[in-house]
């Protein structure tokens, strides 16, 4: 399951787009739609698809398990690899200073190469990667792109444009916020890492009960 979900991950941050899904479905024999097969495995709608959550939709439809056996089995095998691989130095991310309105309108005019007023998201991320490549991670862009895009065509628009960079900037400051906290760099956070780094993203409220608040379901663990 690794090396299939490896051969899927062009980008190699362990973390699954629908782009990367869907281009990869035949790689790994995927016979469903894999549009449709990759909103299942998305059970909390994030816009990305964990190791785990790849686990358990394999397990369940593709390979299923021996009697008695639960595919969340894979859970502590995943995390022990990962914990052994040694997390790198985080660079400290610039804040975004957010161009004027007039300056937006231009920048987005170079990115909108077919010139039809609309940035689809793979623009949106070429574009951070080639003008602000220190705000290049797909959770921060992905959840930029969804709160501007309030109509739900699927675009950001030349009036949007300008919401978008202020919502990656502030993506990219929760995003500053959980890296501090995820120790071992596995992407989730646990309770014990959540209390033990709470201080660091300076959490005036009991952490505990934050952590729960956040961990609606019950999961142990909070993306």
């Amino acid at each position: 399951l690794w090396d299939s979900f490896s051969d899927v991950d062009t980008d190699g941050d362990r973390r699954l787009s629908k782009e990367e899904f869907v281009a990869g479905a035949k790689s790994i024999d995927m016979s469903e739609d894999p549009e449709d097969v990759f909103d299942e495995m998305d059970t909390n709608g994030g816009g990305l698809v964990l190791f785990d959550e790849f686990c358990t939709w394999m397990a369940a439809k593709k390979y299923p398990a021996p009697k008695g056996a639960q595919p969340e089995a894979v859970a502590p095998v995943v995390a022990q690899k990962e914990k052994e691989a040694p997390k790198p130095k985080r660079t400290p991310r610039k804040k975004i200073d957010v161009p004027s309105e007039e300056e937006c309108m231009d920048i987005f005019a170079m990115i909108d190469m077919n010139g039809n007023g609309l940035l689809s998201l793979a623009e949106l991320d070429k574009a951070v990667l080639a003008t602000w490549p220190e705000f290049n991670n797909k959770p921060a862009i992905m959840r930029a792109y969804k709160a501007t895009d309030t109509n739900s065509n699927g675009y950001v628009e030349q009036h949007e444009f300008m919401f978008f960079l202020q919502f990656l900037s502030y993506y990219n400051n929760l995003w500053d916020s959980f890296s501090d906290v995820d120790t071992d760099g596995d992407r989730r956070l646990s309770k014990e890492e959540f209390v033990a780094g709470a201080k660091s993203i300076d959490m005036s409220e009991d952490p505990e009960d934050v952590f729960d608040e956040m961990d609606t379901n019950g999961g142990g663990l909070v993306l």
